[in-house]
Parts: structure tokens; sequence; C-alpha cells
């Protein structure tokens, strides 16, 4: 999908997943090293996903509809090359 710029449709329950996911990935980082996508990094991600935990929606309703991106290999390329994040 990422290739044809696609997008996808999911639950209210498959998004708060998805966000309590990314949070544990975040507090990992410091025992694997292992870096996170930048747009899952910062404080932005995380106001996000506190928006996303006070919806009053039903956790079965399709709430969400998101472009496929994927980046995480500009991180590790740019740790790679030294920029650093």
């Amino acid at each position: 999908m990422a290739e044809t710029q696609g997008i996808f449709y999911t639950t209210q329950a498959w998004h708060i997943a998805h966000c309590v996911y990314s949070w544990r990935k975040q507090v990992r980082v410091k025992e694997t090293g292992i870096l996170l996508e930048k747009r899952m990094a910062g404080e932005g991600h995380v106001k996000h996903c506190e928006e996303i935990f006070r919806m009053r929606v039903p956790l079965g309703k399709i709430k969400t509809i998101s472009g496929v991106g994927l980046d995480a290999d500009a991180i590790v390329n740019a740790k790679l090359e030294g920029e650093g994040y």
C-alpha cells in the first residue's frame, strides 16, 4: 500500500491498540536501543493518542482513516549517517 499511497480504515479499538503499542515501543527504547519513526517518537503523537483515548466512540466503530507511510528506514539511515535523532 505504501507504494501506491493507499489508505486504510480502522476501528476505534485498533487505533487504541496502535497507540498503546507505540507507547510501549517508546518506553522500551532505553532497553532495546531501537529507534521509533520520527512521527511516532515525539510528544505530538502522545497528544494525538490522548485525544483518541478520550473519544467516546464505540470500539467496533470504524473511525480512523490513514494514509500509509513507511519512514522508519529514513530514521535508521540518518542515524547511520551521523545525523542523529
